[in-house]
Order: C-alpha cells, then sequence, then structure tokens
C-alpha cells in the first residue's frame, strides 16, 4: 500500500543509455508536475506497462492530479509507485539533469528493479502498438 502522495506521466522518451554503469534517460516537459516532483526528490521509478495496459497508460497521460487516487501500489525499495501489472520496474538515482528546450533530460542510474515476463506496451505514430520481446 502508497505510504506517501505519488506523481506521474505516461513517458514517451525513455531510452537505455548505459549497461555500467546501468543508467536510462527520460525526458519530461519542464511543465508537468512530475518534473518537479523528479527535480526535488532526485528519484524517479520508471514502470514498463504490459501490452494490455494501454488504458493505464492513457490515465497517466492525462492532466488529471489524482492519478493514483483509488489505487493499489508496491512501493519500490526507495518508496516509489510500482504499477500493477507491470512487467519491469526500474528504481532510479538522477545523476544528471539536462536541459533539452521545452523538456527535461534526466540521466538516472538504475539502483534497483525488477523484471518479469511478457510482451511491453509500445507507442509509435500516435498509437499503441504490441512489441514482440522475441522478434
Amino acid at each position: 500500500a502508497r505510504r506517501t502522495p505519488c506523481i506521474g506521466i505516461t513517458a514517451s522518451a525513455v531510452a537505455s543509455l548505459s549497461v555500467d554503469p546501468p543508467t536510462l534517460l527520460v525526458c519530461l516537459n519542464k511543465q508537468s508536475a512530475t518534473r518537479g516532483a523528479v527535480t526535488a526528490a532526485r528519484r524517479f521509478v520508471v514502470n514498463v506497462l504490459a501490452a494490455d495496459q494501454a488504458e493505464l497508460a492513457m490515465h497517466f497521460a492525462s492532466k488529471s492530479p489524482e492519478k493514483f487516487v483509488r489505487m493499489e501500489v508496491e512501493n519500490s525499495p526507495h518508496g516509489l509507485p510500482r504499477l500493477p501489472g507491470a512487467i519491469a520496474t526500474l528504481d532510479c538515482a538522477v545523476v544528471a539533469e539536462i536541459d533539452g528546450g521545452t523538456h527535461s533530460i534526466f540521466v538516472g542510474r538504475a539502483e534497483a528493479g525488477s523484471a518479469g515476463s511478457g510482451a511491453p506496451l509500445g507507442y509509435f505514430r500516435g498509437r499503441f502498438v504490441q512489441v514482440e520481446p522475441d522478434a
């Protein structure tokens, strides 16, 4: 169960950056509450949604400030929200914040994570798509 207020978004720009050390980047609009929360906390979690979770992705893409209301989440080792049904999670510590025009580019070092099985949810040319992990 959740212990602290949560803020989140559906990010369209997340990418692996390095294997050693394990790092990734995520781009957040400078006007978003999530960007402010990540800047302040210096941590974020990435939840990789499963192929059947398009509705959840749309929920987090909304401007609603109450995205976690009535949602049961597990806390990561650092107290960040792990979404139910996500096929992978990565807890990250911010190691750099870079100005990217309208967005901030956060470089995060993965400090904890989990991975399950199944196909991830993809987004391409304005719509959700099936990603074949074995292809």
